[in-house]
């Protein structure tokens, strides 16, 4: 047996279905918020066009290698014909250089230098000595990815490996 309002309802449900449809793209797009770039069909998600396009990476800057200066200063990972870790990338220097930059910040002078003496014995082995800053360095990706270029560079210390 047939529900006495079964073909009447299911045409009603179907006509309320598409009057809500149209009302929310309608809606999506008049009442698209200032300065938004992305609304249609159904939704306003601007991930991307609010991100920051700026990028911050700790990293050591050599001024002097075994007595002979290094003009102009380079990145230690640029430096792959002198540091092994710099041709293999190694994430562990990347982790601690992070962690002695926290350290300094917050005055943590024994953490600070016990992360030295571990990136000066572990990292900088193939060296006697070595000058070297710890940096900052603060660039767009795809900018530096393009033309090498760095916005600005922060200095957060100087050293010598194997000086106080």
């Amino acid at each position: 047996m047939a529900h006495p309002l079964g073909l009447a309802s299911y045409r009603c449900r179907r006509w309320l279905a598409g009057i809500g449809v149209l009302a929310y793209t309608v809606l999506a797009i008049a009442l698209k918020p200032a300065g938004a770039i992305e609304f249609f069909p159904f939704f306003n998600w601007s991930l991307f066009s609010e991100s920051s396009d700026h990028r911050g990476d700790v990293t050591l800057r050599m001024t002097e290698i075994d007595g002979a200066p290094v003009a102009p200063p380079r990145f230690f990972y640029d430096m792959k014909d002198v540091f092994t870790a710099a041709r293999d990338k190694d994430p562990r220097l990347m982790k601690l250089l992070d962690r002695w930059f926290y350290a300094l910040r917050q005055n943590d002078r024994e953490t600070a230098d016990r992360l030295r003496a571990v990136v000066e014995k572990t990292f900088m082995s193939e060296v006697s000595a070595a000058d070297y800053e710890l940096v900052l360095a603060v660039y767009n990706p795809v900018r530096r990815l393009r033309t090498g270029d760095i916005e600005k560079i922060q200095v957060i210390g100087s050293f010598a490996k194997g000086q106080p």
